[in-house]
C-alpha cells in the first residue's frame, strides 16, 4: 500500500514542480480519468494525452493552483486516485 502512496505524492510533487508537464510524467500510458457525470461537461478521457489535454482546460480556466491527494484506492487491473486541486479564480473569469 505504501507504493501506492507514493504514486499520489509523485504526481503532487511533480505538478508542484513542473506543472502539468511534470504531472502528466508519472502518469501511465493507458490511464482513463472519469468525471462526475453531473459535473458540467463532464466524460471519460482515455490515455495520458487526452487527460493531459483536459487538464490543460481546466488550467486555462481556473489558472494554476495547489494539489493534494485525498485517497489511493487499489482496485483490480489498477488504482483509483482521488485528488483535490484547489485555484483561486478572478470574479471576472468565465
Amino acid at each position: 500500500m505504501e507504493e501506492l502512496g507514493e504514486l499520489g505524492t509523485a504526481g503532487v510533487r511533480a505538478y508542484r514542480e513542473r506543472g502539468l508537464e511534470g504531472l502528466a510524467e508519472t502518469w501511465h500510458p493507458d490511464l482513463v480519468y472519469v468525471e462526475d457525470p453531473l459535473w458540467p461537461g463532464g466524460g471519460t478521457f482515455r490515455g495520458r494525452e487526452a487527460v493531459l489535454e483536459r487538464f490543460r482546460e481546466y488550467e486555462e480556466q481556473l489558472g494554476a493552483g495547489t494539489a493534494s491527494v485525498d485517497a489511493v484506492v487499489p482496485r483490480p487491473g489498477g488504482v483509483v486516485l482521488i485528488f483535490r486541486h484547489q485555484a483561486l479564480v478572478a470574479a471576472d473569469a468565465p
